[in-house]
């Protein structure tokens, strides 16, 4: 896992964002997605990073909020 997430450090945060909520928007038309590997490590990742942001990623709203502040 900690390799994966460096992998992910290397890139920009909002791009990450942005990948998700587009990828969190088609769940409902594909919800094999919710046990793809990489879709549930962008996740961990993004949910860290809103934690490190004083951002509860368990509060939906907040989590909400945060994601689409590109």
């Amino acid at each position: 896992m900690a390799k994966t997430m460096r992998i992910f450090e290397a890139y920009n945060l909002q791009g990450w964002k942005l990948i998700y909520l587009v990828l969190y928007k088609t769940i409902a038309d594909n919800p094999d997605l919710m046990d793809v590997d990489f879709f549930n490590d962008l996740q961990t990742y993004l949910q860290r990073n809103a934690e490190n942001n004083n951002v509860n990623p368990l509060d939906h709203e907040e989590w909400i909020k945060w994601l689409n502040q590109l």
